[in-house]
């Protein structure tokens, strides 16, 4: 039942260690999409040469939702790991972001960006699945969302 699927969700204690991970994540990548373009456009770049960044993130992030998985389907790396070394990375670029001005670093850092942040998307299921289990994944991806969905109100318009 869902009640009893809730109970064993919001007991585990991992999950709320997920939660918080993808919620930090989904608040990040929300904030990134959002403001990336004024920031090339302040940092000298025209106003089409910041949209491409969008492009740009766009095709590394598709190859990271398709691609990198499948690292973690054939058992070369956990799919907890890969999620850890994503999460890393998005970190460490959001951290060399403030440092880039020119229009090859920025275009450097989008396309850096988009393969931790596909693979943040798509890996975060199976992560989710791992912990709490197949038949509590509708239950938990159901607080995940709305922990989300709530935060999101507080991100740059």
């Amino acid at each position: 039942s869902a009640l009893e699927s809730s109970r064993q969700v919001l007991s585990n204690p991992r999950f709320y260690f997920h939660a918080t991970g993808y919620f930090s994540f989904s608040f990040f990548l929300d904030s990134f999409l959002t403001i990336v373009v004024d920031y090339a456009v302040d940092s000298g770049l025209s106003v089409s040469d910041a949209v491409f960044m969008l492009t740009l993130f766009s095709i590394t992030d598709t190859v990271g939702r398709l691609l990198l998985p499948v690292i973690g389907d054939r058992n070369l790396v956990s799919h907890t790991t890969l999620m850890t070394i994503s999460y890393m990375a998005i970190a460490l670029l959001s951290q060399l972001l403030p440092w880039m001005h020119g229009k090859l670093t920025l275009y450097a850092v989008c396309l850096a960006f988009g393969l931790p942040m596909g693979y943040a998307i798509v890996g975060f299921t199976q992560v989710l699945t791992n912990e709490v289990g197949l038949k509590n994944l509708p239950v938990a991806y159901g607080f995940v969302a709305a922990i989300t969905a709530v935060g999101s109100f507080a991100r740059p318009l």
